[in-house]
Parts: C-alpha cells; sequence; structure tokens
C-alpha cells in the first residue's frame, strides 16, 4: 500500500509514518520500481502499536522496546509488563501534581471577592516574590 494510505489508516501525516520509519519505530519499507515506498500489513501493524503507545503517554524509548517486542511473540510478556507499570507510576505522579496545581488553583479562586482589580488578592498572591503553589 502507498503512505497515505497508510498514514490514513491509522489517522496520521504522511510525514509522520517518514520519521517513524526514519527511527526504527517502524521497518523500513519496499521499493517499488518507479520508486514508491511499498508498505505491509505489517507496517501497518507497527504504526498502530506506535501510535497507540504514543498516546498513551510512553517515551519514544519504550515505544522502541514495545516495537522490538513484537516479533518476538512466545517470549515472556514481563518486559511488557516492566514497561506498563512504570508508565502507571509516571502518570501517577503526573496526577499528583495536577492534584496540586488544582488545589493552589482553586485557594486562589476563593480568595476572588469579586470587587476591584485593585483588590484583588489572588493578584496579590501570584505577584508575591517568592509564592509558589504547595
Amino acid at each position: 500500500m502507498r503512505i497515505g494510505k497508510l498514514a490514513q489508516a491509522v489517522d496520521c501525516h504522511i510525514e509522520t509514518v517518514r520519521y517513524y520509519e526514519k527511527v526504527g519505530l517502524i521497518p523500513v519499507s519496499a521499493r517499488k520500481p518507479n520508486g514508491y515506498r511499498d508498505y505491509s500489513d505489517r507496517h501497518l501493524q507497527y504504526l498502530r502499536l506506535v501510535r497507540r503507545a504514543k498516546s498513551l503517554g510512553f517515551s519514544q524509548q519504550e515505544v522502541h522496546e514495545l516495537v522490538n517486542l513484537i516479533e518476538f511473540k512466545n517470549s515472556s510478556c514481563d518486559q511488557v509488563f516492566s514497561i506498563v507499570t512504570k508508565q502507571i507510576a509516571v502518570l501517577d505522579e503526573k496526577l499528583k501534581e495536577i492534584h496540586r496545581l488544582k488545589t493552589a488553583l482553586t485557594d486562589l479562586s476563593s480568595a476572588c471577592e469579586g470587587g476591584k482589580l485593585s483588590d484583588c488578592p489572588a493578584l496579590e498572591e501570584l505577584l508575591q516574590e517568592h509564592w509558589l503553589p504547595t
């Protein structure tokens, strides 16, 4: 299949497919005599894995590790489990940070009384030299 059809199948740009091929996330495609790249269902499988893994927040290195495991279907899935559980831990940390930021913003918003801007306690808090959300 041509690159446009492959890209369309996973809803990405042609340049993205070329990039993934360049960095080794999908196999290098064969070239037809006319010079066009020829992609197979195997490329589609790899590309789906890459797109799905990236949408789940995996780093490019982790995606590489997952891609490298595709051909070893009879091996243990311990490596996949390890990669996935590490990503869960990363997301847990991000959730903690988001909760911390939300709490800080909630505190700021509760300080607003709807008065004049010159009397806005939330703005005053943000203007403090050493203010950081806790």
